[in-house]
Order: C-alpha cells, then sequence, then structure tokens
C-alpha cells in the first residue's frame, strides 16, 4: 500500500472525485494528474528511478484534469500521506517544483508558503547522494558524473564566464571564502586527509612534476 489514512488523503481524494464528476468550460485552463504517481510505477515513463507498483500509470482511471489551483493543492497533500520516506522526498520534490511553477504562471503563493517549500527543496537537495538514493545508486551516479567530465575543463563544463567567476572564487584564500570558523575546520580536514600521502597521490603524477618544477624554479 503506497498510502496511510488520515485527513490529507481524505482532502485528496475528495478533489479527486469532484474533479473526475464535473464538466468544466473548455476555456478554463486544466492539468493532467496522475492520481498514483507516475513514478511510483516502474513502468513509468518519463526519466527517472523507476518505482515499485505494477501497471501503466497513463490508463483513464489513474488520470485526472484539475485545475491549476487543484493541481498545485493535492501535490501539497500527496506528501503527507504517501506511506514510504523515498515516496515522500519525491513528492516533495514535485511539490516544491509544482510551486514554483504554479507562481511563475501567475497562480498566487503566499510568501510563508513559497518560503516554506523552498527551504524544504534546498534541505532535500543538498543531502547526500547515498542518503537520497542508497549506496548503489549514489555510486552509479557518481560513476556517470565522473565519465561526463573526465578529460574536460571548467570552461568545456560551465562555460567561459562561469569558470572564470569559479577559478577567482577558488583561488581566494579560504578565510574569505568561507569565514574563520569554517577556514579553521577546512584546514583542519585538509591536513588530517592529505596527511602521509605524497605529491603524486594529492595532485597526480602531472601536477607533482609541476609543483617540483615550480619548487625548483624558486630556489634558483
Amino acid at each position: 500500500m503506497w498510502t496511510i489514512e488520515n485527513k490529507y488523503k481524505t482532502w485528496y481524494y475528495r478533489i479527486i472525485e469532484r474533479a473526475r464528476n464535473r464538466l468544466l468550460d473548455k476555456n478554463i485552463y486544466t492539468e493532467k494528474h496522475h492520481i498514483i504517481p507516475e513514478c511510483f510505477f516502474k513502468n513509468r515513463k518519463r526519466k527517472g528511478r523507476p518505482g515499485w507498483l505494477e501497471g501503466d500509470p497513463d490508463t483513464l482511471d489513474n488520470l485526472v484534469s484539475l485545475t491549476l489551483k487543484e493541481h498545485m493543492f493535492v501535490h501539497i497533500l500527496l506528501p503527507k500521506f504517501v506511506s514510504t520516506s523515498y515516496a515522500v522526498d519525491v513528492m516533495n520534490f514535485t511539490k516544491c517544483n509544482m510551486i514554483f511553477a504554479s507562481k511563475a504562471k501567475g497562480l498566487y503563493i503566499s510568501s510563508r508558503n513559497y518560503e516554506n517549500n523552498r527551504t524544504e527543496y534546498l534541505k532535500m537537495i543538498s543531502r547526500p547522494d547515498k542518503v537520497k538514493y542508497g549506496a548503489e545508486k549514489a555510486a552509479e551516479v557518481a560513476k556517470k558524473i565522473g565519465d561526463a567530465k573526465r578529460g574536460k575543463t571548467w570552461e568545456d563544463i560551465i562555460g567561459l564566464e562561469r569558470a572564470i567567476a569559479k577559478k577567482a572564487r577558488m583561488s581566494r584564500p579560504d578565510i574569505e571564502r568561507y569565514g574563520p570558523e569554517k577556514a579553521a575546520l577546512a584546514s583542519i580536514r585538509k591536513s588530517i586527509h592529505q596527511k602521509g600521502k605524497t605529491w603524486e597521490e594529492r595532485f597526480g603524477v602531472e601536477g607533482a612534476a609541476a609543483l617540483r618544477l615550480k619548487k625548483n624554479l624558486k630556489k634558483n
């Protein structure tokens, strides 16, 4: 079962049933909504991690037309009655995207609601991949990112202007970038991580050779 019984589930299905049993004017803007979220199905058609439910998410029984306001509201309700932590994460992510999109479409969103969801969204995306996906999936994601970036410069990855800005930020002392407390912690972590390692281990063969050359030139 993908849900738990509470008032939010009751409210959700009231909106769904009302939408199923009405006829709206053709001029009213509506959006298609998957009653059981599409991402919960194993054979989902959109990109992303497969779900755990069998069946076709796009059957008529699982689709309903909602107004923009209704669509936003049901996505606010969904995270409150799904039964697993993964489902809660996915529904929170979708809810935040819905709220940002609805705001862009001109639907009024209270500043408190927007702030709460924005904060929730930022917390969610900042969590380590191992927590978000599990160890196996996190390793797969890291490998894909590494393969995509291997052999490329910052200019290739993020563009010339952003690469220049990034290099400028990285060249600043840690105390300017992070403040005194974070800079001190970063220094301790760096020294622990690098302790007992050769230059080749820390910087690679080419990087170590370049550093030794630079050091010899300074001596001379």
